[in-house]
């Protein structure tokens, strides 16, 4: 046979195979056949099905224990103790034992060799409680990491993992919810404080009331964080439950504690007593002191963390409503503020568009008017002083030293906050006129508010646009350097501009704009006069120095109208004094930045050709 007869026989065969093993020779999947079944398909025990669960155990250092389902998502120990079960621990013990797969099946009448005439383990597991349960009695460990289990009503022995040994070998304390309290924050309707302080507050729709010992909006956020941090809460170690609690109540400081808590929902009341600090060596938990504590509910003792006892060593004032005014500061169309016979008043144009009225009409700061509705919204006591008015008139309050008012849109009577005397410690007697309240706020805003217009009025100095001067002219001394004090004038001519003081030639129109734009963006740090208390604040043109203005500059734009603004000595902040010479009597400060640019040279403005 020739080479190549011999070639094309070995290519025919080996494409032959190829196929055969591509097409032909599929493997048998008989997987379903040597699959070994799992116990919950053998005893149809699935475990979202299992109502109650009991363990007991051959070693007596294990404590033998029983678990019920008390809704879907809620196991509940009922043997030694009554206490959550940990629902995903309990959830993963079943599903561990009824996912193990039978391995072997052996029928056998002798039980004693495979040690399950005494079991190690006996787990007992109900579909329904009212029924007989499935027994499972776990013995002695076999070859190949197995273990030998007998279901009790059957005679028949069979094998599975030995992990079942370890899974199954569990104590309460493994099991146990260690949540302090189990419940749901939206659903509390009742929170009480026995100790250190008696409170009762009582949740009416999304807010709360405090019922006891004064009848007061409580602080509805406060409440919602101490839930919120409650329901999260995690107990650190176990103690003592049942009989052994008595002996060691007096021991942790629980015959007299220091806090007394519970909160109730529609169906169950939680409570909490918190006790002596632990003064054992490992004593901490991170930041905080571990310390003692017993459930109400429940009945055991337990550490938890010093966190708790911050949470709720609260007193009144911490859970009462401490806002003094409400109104709704979006809506409000216009706001009033009265000082003796003076009054500013602000109106509504539009989305952040006010107009101050004092009485001259001029445009607000949104974001003043912004910090003033927000600021007495939100305006909080720092403490009350009297629940009466008999003595209204020691806070500076009858009458009033001030009075803001706030018109909103729709409501018959504006919100209004009466304020009073300084105290001394930097707060202020406050009232609103509807309420008996006196409380004592903090003097920042309030001080704002005693600025006026001064505070509320637009911060932009000059209003013009970069075509509107048509001369400008700007004067400076330097006290420092005399040699660069300035003098000096232009005029505009088309679209450049020329010097003609103190010398005539054409001008850089770069640098003119320059300082030009300079006094468009300028905007007032803070006025200083012109508030409602002047004569306390009035300044001399001495103390401000305005009297000899480092800085004068003069605009005369297209309409003739001259616009000016004299720069005087800084303050002490390194803020400049300023004022407009069409607003005299209004004092403003300026940042020391601008100086500079506003300091301008003469060879600045002088142009290569001159």
């Amino acid at each position: 046979m020739s080479f190549r007869s011999t070639f094309l026989i070995i290519v025919t065969l080996t494409i032959v195979a190829v196929c055969y093993f591509l097409f032909f020779n599929k493997p048998i999947d008989d997987s379903a056949k040597s699959e070994k079944p799992r116990i919950l398909q053998v005893y149809d025990i699935p475990t979202e099905e299992i109502s109650k669960l009991k363990l007991s155990f051959s070693d007596e250092s294990f404590q033998k224990f029983t678990i019920e389902r008390s809704d879907k998502n809620t196991y509940m120990f009922t043997v030694p103790i009554n206490a959550h079960a940990d629902y995903e621990k309990v959830k993963l013990l079943l599903d561990d034992f009824l996912n193990k797969r039978i391995r072997k099946t052996l029928n056998v009448t002798d039980y004693v060799q495979y040690g399950l005439d005494e079991p190690t383990i006996t787990i007992q597991l109900w579909k329904n409680p009212s029924s007989e349960p499935k027994t499972f009695l776990i013995g002695k460990r076999g070859v190949n990491f197995s273990v030998y289990i007998k279901e009790k009503s059957e005679k028949h022995v069979f094998q599975i993992e030995s992990s079942a040994l370890d899974d199954l070998s569990k104590s309460p304390s493994d099991l146990r919810d260690k949540a302090i309290f189990t419940y749901d924050p939206d659903a509390i309707t009742e929170i009480k404080f026995e100790k250190p302080e008696q409170i009762h507050c009582m949740k009416e729709g999304d807010r709360w009331i405090m019922t006891l010992p004064l009848s007061e909006n409580a602080d509805t956020q406060r409440i919602q964080y101490i839930l919120s941090e409650l329901s999260q809460a995690q107990i650190l170690s176990f103690e003592a439950d049942g009989e052994d609690v008595a002996s060691l109540i007096e021991k942790h400081g629980l015959k007299n504690p220091r806090i007394v808590f519970s909160l109730s929902d529609e169906k169950t009341t939680y409570g909490l007593k918190i006790g002596s600090d632990d003064r054992s060596a490992e004593n901490y938990e991170g930041a905080y002191r571990k310390v003692y504590a017993q459930s109400i509910h429940q009945g055991g003792i337990f550490k938890i963390s010093g966190k708790i006892v911050q949470i709720l060593n609260r007193s009144v004032f911490d859970l009462r409503d401490k806002r003094l005014i409400d109104f709704q500061r979006t809506d409000t169309t216009k706001f009033e503020i009265q000082y003796g016979t003076q009054k500013v008043e602000g109106i509504k144009l539009g989305q952040d568009r006010w107009q101050l009225n004092t009485p001259k009409k001029r445009k607000a700061d949104p974001m003043a008017v912004s910090d003033l509705l927000f600021g007495v919204d939100s305006l909080k006591a720092v403490t009350f002083v009297s629940d009466g008015t008999n003595k209204l008139k020691s806070f500076g309050l009858d009458p009033p030293r001030m009075q803001v008012s706030f018109t909103v849109q729709g409501e018959n009577e504006p919100a209004v906050l009466l304020i009073g005397k300084n105290t001394n410690n930097d707060t202020v007697y406050v009232k609103a006129k509807n309420s008996e309240k006196v409380a004592t706020v903090k003097r920042n805003l309030i001080d704002n508010i005693f600025k006026g217009a001064a505070w509320l009025r637009d911060k932009k100095v000059f209003h013009f646009s970069i075509e509107d001067p048509t001369r400008l002219t700007v004067k400076y001394n330097d006290e420092k350097e005399p040699d660069k004090s300035l003098n000096f004038t232009c005029q505009r001519l088309g679209s450049e501009w020329r010097l003609t003081s103190p010398v005539k030639e054409n001008a850089n129109r770069v640098a003119v704009n320059e300082i030009l734009y300079e006094m468009i963006d300028l905007n007032a740090d803070e006025f200083i006069s012109g508030t409602l208390m002047d004569n306390r604040n009035r300044l001399t043109d001495d103390k401000t120095g305005l009297n000899s203005p480092v800085i004068q500059i003069t605009v005369e734009l297209k309409s003739k109208n001259l616009q000016s603004i004299q720069i005087g000595k800084a303050d002490s902040t390194g803020r400049y004094h300023a004022r407009l010479s069409n607003d005299p009597n209004q004092i403003f400060l300026i940042n020391s930045e601008v100086i500079p640019r506003l300091k301008a040279q003469l060879n600045w403005l002088r142009t290569s050709e001159n």
